[in-house]
């Protein structure tokens, strides 16, 4: 009898600890626009944007919906939602109301497309322009608050899905309580708009808390006690990075949804070796002395974290991704372009 009950707490506390299996679709950078006079007829520096304007307008006419039809194509019965990593729209209104009607037509645009609700990061472009900031952070916590069915005040905020923490966190205004405390989960997650470790890009302080080192180094320490995950946008490529001390890890993704050119739709891998980390602001050829303290101070940021850095891959790449997660691990599977049928790239991240 003794053995029975033994064997019924032990099956009991398995599935009682098991977390949920789940699917969640990601997107990144969007960059939703139209004709440049549709939203930023207002637009102090029209004629300084108009080259993104126009980039944006183009793609939006055909590829860039193509894209989304695609995305839509990789949800299942146990899709929670889509994560769209910030810069859902171009910015640049200049007009409170404007950018209050952009934001709005954007997200009716893209949830369109699919059935599970759709979750928007604040990305820099989403508060740029005159008055946009206040209209940018109200629409989107109303917006997401009914995509989640939670209460979102703002555009920091952290819930539980499935046995796992999601912590949403805004770049422009991160709010440290949000992900800098230790809290029980089978995995957690991390979805903010700019890198939160160092991409190697010609400007690499822009990343979460890149001008506040104390507050970057508790996150770092952080991050690594509870192996986080990590997924962002804005630097318009695919980046995958794995970072390891001490048995610990932390795996950040970048993820490019930005259908700027035909081509993008493949994967054109330019490095895949942790040794190349650095090579691109290394190249930079600074003349002035600001340029060349700004390169010095960028090369000395990547050296904390070169020796930490275990796998690295980079690539041009516009698409979208699917993340599975259940009780045998996390796998996030990179699709390009209009094509849901030929992953471009599988990574077991856990």
């Amino acid at each position: 009898m003794k053995r029975i009950v033994l064997f019924i707490f032990i099956f009991a506390a398995f599935f009682l600890s098991a977390g949920e299996k789940y699917r969640i679709i990601l997107l990144g950078d969007l960059h939703f626009d139209a004709d440049a006079r549709t939203y930023h007829s207002r637009c102090r520096d029209f004629n300084r944007r108009i080259k993104e304007f126009n980039r944006n307008a183009e793609m939006w006419r055909e590829r860039m919906p193509k894209l989304l039809a695609a995305a839509a194509k990789l949800e299942t019965a146990d899709t929670k939602m889509i994560v769209q990593l910030g810069d859902l729209i171009q910015g640049d209104c200049d007009d409170a109301e404007t950018h209050r009607v952009f934001l709005e037509d954007a997200l009716k645009k893209v949830s369109g497309f699919f059935t599970r609700p759709v979750v928007v990061v604040t990305g820099n472009h989403d508060i740029r322009g005159e008055g946009a900031a206040p209209v940018c952070r109200e629409v989107l916590a109303r917006h997401n608050a009914e995509a989640l069915g939670i209460p979102v005040r703002d555009s920091n905020y952290s819930f539980d899905c499935g046995g796992d923490t999601m912590e949403f966190v805004d770049l422009n205004s991160p709010d440290p309580a949000v992900f800098l405390q230790e809290k029980e989960g089978r995995f957690h997650f991390l979805f903010t708009h700019a890198p939160a470790l160092p991409d190697d890009t010609l400007n690499t302080r822009w990343m979460l808390l890149g001008k506040n080192d104390e507050m970057r180094r508790r996150a770092l320490d952080c991050f690594f006690r509870r192996d986080m995950l990590i997924f962002t946008g804005h630097t318009h490529r695919f980046v995958h990075h794995k970072w390891e001390r001490n048995g610990e890890t932390i795996d950040q993704i970048i993820l490019s949804s930005v259908w700027a050119k035909k081509d993008l739709k493949e994967l054109r891998v330019r490095f895949t070796n942790a040794a190349d980390y650095g090579r691109i602001i290394n190249s930079v050829k600074a003349t002035e002395e600001a340029e060349l303290a700004s390169k010095i101070d960028q090369q000395e940021l990547q050296a904390e974290y070169r020796p930490l850095l275990k796998e690295y891959f980079l690539a041009a790449n516009a698409g979208f991704a699917a993340l599975d997660v259940g009780d045998d691990g996390v796998v996030f599977t990179l699709y390009g372009g209009d094509d849901a049928e030929k992953p471009l790239k599988v990574i077991r991240l856990r």
